[in-house]
């Protein structure tokens, strides 16, 4: 469809993100062994994709599943631009014989450059509208040098909310004829804007607690693996600060590095109010000692926890829980922590559900 205009590729669009490579993520610290199975897998299953394009050619990525990424164009702008290349290099260009394209931007990430670049063209079957294309990111993770990639098929969302204007310069030629100016004026005056951002947090994220979830697997933790600092928020996440907000049902895994030698155990782990208290409620289900998971079969084991200004921490005869961070991003909760053996040894601790 060459000859597409800015107005026709502009919009919501959802659909399906499949990777075709995940490069560099065995060099990550704290990677597990079979990380290479592990990404075979995600390769596997497709992942959701919403791609939204303004008409001011700013533009917004989310990729939900266990691999999410939030990425925005405001995030990608020079602060110093030396050149009008670069003051516009973060918006979309395009549609040009039907292709758009976001970049290729550099990026640097802990001292490393890094690449961002997305294509698309568009065009039409039996469904509707699509922009099928490619993607590419390049970037540093924890030192480490890791390549993602893939392709995605999107369509067009109906929305029943009207476009909004462009924030391009008035003074830029339009690529389509402007329409009749209506011939009387509106009945009611428009409402007013919001003076304030709202403070609470999306509403799409749940109140209820979660009674139960599903058997963990390793992939479940492999994004929260992948991030730069598991204590600091991601782009885009939503701290959970209320303690209502954590109860119920989570996947665990703990990670020990003993002597070199990396333990890790999968489990459940259930968070239960009491009165002016939290009990914990471990369940483990598979160990890991570096040749292949097996059962878990020392049973589950209680702590006695308490809220503490957005943190939970617990303790037994088992060992001492801390989990400091809990956040929710791309539809999963997580929460980071650290437990400590009673012989001293402390191991990384991960929760998520979906």
């Amino acid at each position: 469809m060459a000859d597409a205009s800015l107005r026709d590729v502009t919009g919501h669009w959802k659909g399906q993100f499949y990777f075709t490579a995940l490069e560099g993520y065995e060099s990550v610290p704290g990677a597990p062994a079979n990380i290479d199975q592990m990404i075979e897998q995600l390769k596997k299953t497709p992942a959701d994709m919403e791609l939204k394009l303004e008409t001011d050619r700013s533009w917004a990525i989310d990729l939900e599943g266990m691999m999410p990424l939030d990425l925005r164009s405001v995030d990608m702008m020079i602060k110093e631009p030396k050149s009008p290349e670069e003051a516009s290099i973060h918006l979309f260009k395009g549609p040009e014989q039907g292709l758009v394209n976001i970049g290729p931007i550099t990026m640097a990430e802990e001292g490393e450059s890094g690449l961002f670049e997305v294509k698309a063209v568009r065009c039409q079957d039996a469904k509707g509208e699509m922009l099928v294309g490619d993607f590419l990111l390049e970037m540093a993770v924890q030192g480490a040098k890791v390549k993602l990639t893939g392709n995605y098929t999107l369509y067009r969302e109906e929305s029943a909310e009207p476009e909004l204007p462009s924030s391009e310069p008035e003074t830029q030629a339009q690529t389509e004829a402007p329409t009749a100016a209506p011939t009387e004026a509106p009945t009611e005056p428009p409402a007013p804007a919001p003076t304030e951002k709202p403070t609470e947090a999306p509403a799409e994220t749940p109140t209820e607690p979660i009674l139960e979830v599903e058997e963990p697997e390793e992939l479940d933790f492999l994004w929260i693996y992948s991030t730069n600092d598991p204590n600091t928020l991601p782009d885009g996440a939503v701290e959970l600060a209320d303690m209502n907000r954590i109860l119920g049902a989570w996947k665990v895994l703990y990670v020990f590095d003993v002597d070199g030698d990396i333990i890790r155990y999968l489990g459940r782990l259930y968070l239960e109010a009491g009165q002016n208290s939290i009990q914990v409620r471990v369940d483990p289900a598979q160990v890991e000692y570096g040749e292949g998971w097996k059962a878990d079969t020392s049973g589950d084991y209680t702590l006695d926890g308490k809220w503490n200004n957005g943190a939970l921490m617990s303790a037994s005869i088992s060992g001492n829980l801390v989990v400091n961070t809990f956040y929710f991003h791309s539809k999963w909760e997580y929460g980071v922590g650290e437990f400590m053996m009673p012989s001293g040894e402390k191991g990384r601790v991960y929760l998520v559900r979906p």
